[in-house]
């Protein structure tokens, strides 16, 4: 029972914080919308920037269940499939940018452990990509280009719409890989 009530904590604060960002956002909201008391969120979260940390690394698990193999000794990946993912990541829950670097405007300064989950989930992604590109005989060096392109495709989709921004992304990570 009582995971249950964490996950719809998370599941409404992740929603709430996506939409209308972290700090338009107080703790009263979320635990009336999560149906919990004020105590419930206390057994599972210390703070809201604990529940924040918690947002954040369940959608980064999400996020890498989408852009790697679930098996990564079995299956050979390449940009493509890792674009794949991030497109499914956009037509999913990408319409309004990256909850990531919301966060980290939002919190850069404030809060070292936010700050650092932001900046270590993008590293990783890059670090990631380096691999990819390794795995696959192409130079690792590609990894940034592909980066800011998968990451325009995310704020692109905000303003062109998903399907448009994963359409140019494509096209342009064509030009790069050959």
């Amino acid at each position: 029972m009582a995971s249950k009530k964490r996950e719809a904590i998370l599941n409404t604060a992740e929603t709430l914080f996506y939409e209308y960002g972290f700090h338009s956002i107080g703790l009263k909201r979320i635990i009336a919308e999560a149906d919990v008391a004020l105590m419930t969120f206390y057994n599972h979260f210390s703070s809201k920037e604990d529940l924040v940390v918690e947002v954040l690394k369940k959608r980064e698990l999400y996020y890498w269940n989408l852009v790697r193999p679930q098996n990564r000794d079995s299956e050979k990946w390449d940009i493509d499939d890792v674009m794949n993912g991030h497109a499914k990541w956009l037509t999913e829950k990408g319409d309004i940018g990256c909850i990531f670097l919301r966060a980290l405007e939002e919190y850069r300064g404030r809060s070292e452990a936010i700050e650092k989950l932001t900046i270590d989930h993008k590293q990783a992604f890059m670090d990631y990509l380096r691999e990819v590109l390794s795995q696959n005989n192409r130079s690792p060096d590609l990894y940034l280009r592909i980066h800011t392109i998968i990451e325009g495709s995310t704020s692109m989709a905000e303003i062109i719409g998903h399907e448009k921004a994963i359409k140019e992304a494509r096209r342009l990570l064509k030009t790069i890989i050959k």
